[in-house]
């Protein structure tokens, strides 16, 4: 009985491992990619990954001074105009400045008034009244001088009290001459050096209320092109421009695009000035978008990973080649967008030998 029951479990266990070994060797279906890959359109050709970009480029707009966001002028998708307000920043403390700085500017101009109605009539006449008193003392002087001199001649007076009338003539004839000379110079008006630092001191004060207008009004960030609002970051009470990383906007031109494409060192020798060009957008949703070469960028570098992070660099440098996005002569233009992937081919066939037809007329 156990010898039986030992055979059955040996032919159990063969046909086990058989159907095991049969079953591994089983070959699933072939599933079809999830989408369809890119087409080379050109016989012989350089492949690249290319960015799709405005013309302008990506511009990044971000405020001249950290500060809070207190207005939105635009949204994403809105065209705007060069020098448009694009939004604001917080400008009250340097309103309170500005309304200081118009006040200074109120005391300088008072100051070179003053100094230009000079003399005041209310001054002049006092120094007149001076100078005629000093005048007559003069003369009263005088009159004394003549008596103690004739006195003297007769021995009626010492020589010590012809000496006293004496100085006390001449420092009477000195007052008359500093009240004069005071009354001179007040009636002059002011002096032109007053009157040239007063001038200044008033330049100087408009110049501060200059400095702050423009220091509020470069807190209205304006657009530097022609453009669309390609991305907003920022919302009102907002604090912004603390990271120069981080835009508060970004603009481009989308009237025309551009792709640059970042060509393996190895194959840039190939590529010629002038070179055609297609564009296929991933999924093969859409037909190659012809491309003209606008210029090969002269220097080469380590090759980034499109993510544009700074820590991803690859093992092998590339040479970037900018193309221009030749229109379609259609209704309905391809949707891409800047920021988009795109596998680029550049035709290096001497022949100029074409595989697929990419004229934008033919789709």
């Amino acid at each position: 009985m156990i010898r039986w029951l030992t055979i059955v479990l040996a032919i159990v266990g063969v046909g086990l491992g058989a159907w095991t070994v049969t079953k591994s060797r089983y070959e699933p279906p072939h599933q079809p990619p999830a989408s369809r890959p890119s087409q080379n359109p050109f016989a012989d050709a350089v492949a690249a990954t290319g960015l799709i970009e405005t013309a302008t480029e990506n511009i990044l707009i971000a405020p001249p001074q950290p500060g809070l966001v207190t207005e939105v002028l635009v949204q994403v998708n809105d065209q705007v105009q060069r020098d448009q307000p694009l939004f604001r920043i917080d400008s009250r403390s340097l309103e309170a400045e500005l309304l200081s700085a118009r006040a200074a500017v109120g005391v300088s101009q008072s100051q070179l008034d003053r100094l230009i109605a000079m003399p005041r009539l209310e001054d002049v006449a006092p120094l007149r009244a001076a100078v005629e008193q000093a005048r007559v003392q003069l003369d009263d002087r005088k009159d004394q001088l003549d008596k103690t001199e004739s006195m003297f001649r007769r021995n009626a007076a010492s020589d010590r009290e012809l000496s006293a009338t004496r100085f006390a003539t001449q420092a009477a004839e000195a007052n008359l001459a500093r009240t004069q000379a005071e009354l001179t110079r007040v009636e002059a008006g002011a002096w032109s050096q007053d009157l040239a630092v007063a001038r200044s001191q008033l330049d100087q004060a408009k110049a501060h209320v200059r400095a702050v207008e423009l220091q509020i009004e470069r807190l209205t960030v304006r657009s530097p092109i022609d453009g669309t609002v390609l991305k907003r970051y920022i919302r009102p009470g907002e604090h912004t421009g603390t990271n120069p990383a981080e835009p508060a906007m970004v603009l481009g031109d989308l009237a025309h695009l551009r792709v640059r494409a970042q060509i393996d060192e190895l194959d840039v020798a190939k590529v010629r000035p002038g070179a055609q060009a297609a564009a296929t957008v991933r999924g093969g949703v859409l037909p190659p978008i012809q491309l003209r070469m606008v210029r090969i960028e002269p220097l080469a570098r380590p090759k980034r990973d499109l993510a544009g992070v700074n820590y991803e660099f690859a093992d092998v440098r590339v040479v970037e080649v900018l193309f221009d996005v030749v229109p379609r002569n259609n209704d309905n233009p391809a949707p891409i967008y800047p920021g988009q992937l795109v596998d680029v081919f550049v035709n290096v066939d001497q022949a100029g030998n074409v595989v697929r037809n990419i004229n934008p007329q033919a789709d």
